[in-house]
C-alpha cells in the first residue's frame, strides 16, 4: 500500500507538472517581415526615441544643430527639425527623454533639470517656436538624481526613474515644489546601496494611454513592474519573476554591470490592451554595441501574462506601435545598408 501512495503522489507530481508545460507552449512566436515606408530617410541622421501623435511622428533625431524632427506619416511627408541646440531664448541643452504633455511635446533636459514643453501647433507653424519651462527639478549629489520623467494623471505631478539614496521612484509636485521617494531595488546577490543599484539598474517608464497604469521595465535585469497608483497618493507595484541574475564587477570603482552579464529591455511601447518590450538577452562580452540592438519584441498585457512573441527580419534599437495594434514602425538599415523607415503588420490583436 505504501508503494501505491508513492506511485500516486509521483503520478500526480507529473500531471501537475504537465499542466504548467502547455502554459509556455501557448505563448506563440510570430516571424513577421517588414516593409519600407516612402519617406526620404537620407533626411534622417541616427534616429532615436520615437513618439506618434495623430498623424505625426516626432523623432529623436540629433542633426544640423537641432535634437527632434516631425514628419506627417499619413502622408509620408518629412516636416521639419526644431529644438535648437544652446543656452539661448528657444534653445535646448542636453534633452533626455521626450513625452507627451497636455497635447504638448515635451522633453526632460539632463544637466539643467528641466521640464519643458512646446506647443504641437508652433513647431509645425513658427520657425522659432517658444520652449516653456514647466518645472525645474531638484537634485542632490549621490542622493538624487532624475534620469527618466513621465507626467502623472494626479494633476502637476510626475514620475520619475534615478538615482535615489531612499527609493526607486519619485513622485514630483511642479506646483509645490516637493518630490517624494517609493519603492525599493530588491535584486538578489546585489549588495549595494539604493544609490549605487540605481547607478547600475537603469530602467524605462511609460505611462498607460488612459489608465493610472505605469510600466517599468529593466536594462540590465528583466525585471517588469506595474504600478498602479490613485488620487490620494497610495502607489501599487506588481512585478513579474525575472528570468536571469545580473553579474556584477565588485572590483571597479564605481562598480560595475559585469561584460558577461546579460542586458534585458531596450525600448517600450503601448497601447491600451497591450505593452511592448523590445529584449536584447545578449552579453557585451559577446556582442559589443550589438547589445543596443534586437530582432525580438515580447508582448503583454497590463496583468503581466505574456501574450506572444514576434521575431522581425530586421534588429532595431527603438520602435512604437499605433494606437489600434496593427503596425510597428522603426528604423533599420536594409540590405544595401541604406536606413530605412520600416512597418512591420502585427498579427496577434
Amino acid at each position: 500500500m505504501r508503494h501505491f501512495f508513492h506511485f500516486v503522489f509521483l503520478f500526480l507530481f507529473f500531471v501537475l507538472i504537465g499542466c504548467n508545460t502547455p502554459g509556455e507552449l501557448k505563448i506563440k512566436k510570430y516571424n513577421i517581415n517588414s516593409s519600407i515606408v516612402e519617406i526620404d530617410s537620407s533626411l534622417f541622421g541616427n534616429p532615436g526615441r520615437l513618439m506618434l501623435s495623430d498623424s505625426l511622428f516626432f523623432i529623436s533625431d540629433d542633426v544640423g544643430g537641432f535634437y527632434f524632427a516631425v514628419f506627417d506619416i499619413k502622408n509620408k511627408k518629412f516636416l521639419k527639425r526644431f529644438g535648437k541646440k544652446g543656452k539661448g531664448p528657444n534653445e535646448i541643452i542636453t534633452p533626455f527623454n521626450t513625452f507627451m504633455y497636455k497635447g504638448k511635446f515635451a522633453f526632460k533636459t539632463l544637466n539643467t533639470e528641466n521640464i519643458a514643453t512646446i506647443n504641437i501647433n508652433d513647431i509645425l507653424t513658427k520657425s522659432d517656436p517658444v520652449i516653456n519651462i514647466i518645472a525645474k527639478l531638484r537634485e542632490e549629489k549621490k542622493a538624487l538624481i532624475h534620469t527618466n520623467v513621465i507626467p502623472l494623471k494626479n494633476d502637476n505631478q510626475f514620475l520619475s526613474t534615478g538615482f535615489f539614496s531612499n527609493g526607486k521612484y519619485a513622485v514630483i509636485d511642479i506646483k509645490n515644489g516637493t518630490d517624494s521617494i517609493f519603492g525599493t531595488y530588491s535584486i538578489p546577490n546585489v549588495n549595494m546601496n539604493q544609490f549605487n543599484t540605481g547607478h547600475i539598474f537603469q530602467t524605462g517608464i511609460i505611462h498607460h494611454p488612459s489608465q493610472k497604469k505605469i510600466v517599468n521595465i529593466g536594462r540590465v535585469y528583466d525585471q517588469i513592474e506595474i504600478i498602479t497608483y490613485n488620487d490620494k497618493g497610495d502607489y501599487d507595484i506588481v512585478t513579474n519573476n525575472p528570468s536571469f541574475q545580473p553579474e556584477i564587477n565588485y572590483k571597479s570603482k564605481p562598480y560595475r554591470l559585469s561584460r558577461s552579464s546579460r542586458f534585458a529591455f531596450l525600448d517600450i511601447s503601448v497601447t491600451v490592451k497591450y505593452i511592448y518590450i523590445l529584449y536584447s538577452g545578449k552579453t557585451y562580452q559577446e556582442h559589443g554595441n550589438g547589445v543596443f540592438l534586437s530582432n525580438k519584441i515580447h508582448v503583454y498585457d497590463w496583468d503581466l501574462n505574456k501574450k506572444c512573441e514576434y521575431e522581425l527580419n530586421h534588429e532595431i534599437s527603438s520602435f512604437i506601435v499605433t494606437a489600434d495594434d496593427r503596425h510597428l514602425y522603426s528604423f533599420a538599415l536594409s540590405d544595401n545598408s541604406e536606413l530605412d523607415l520600416v512597418k512591420w503588420d502585427l498579427i496577434h490583436h
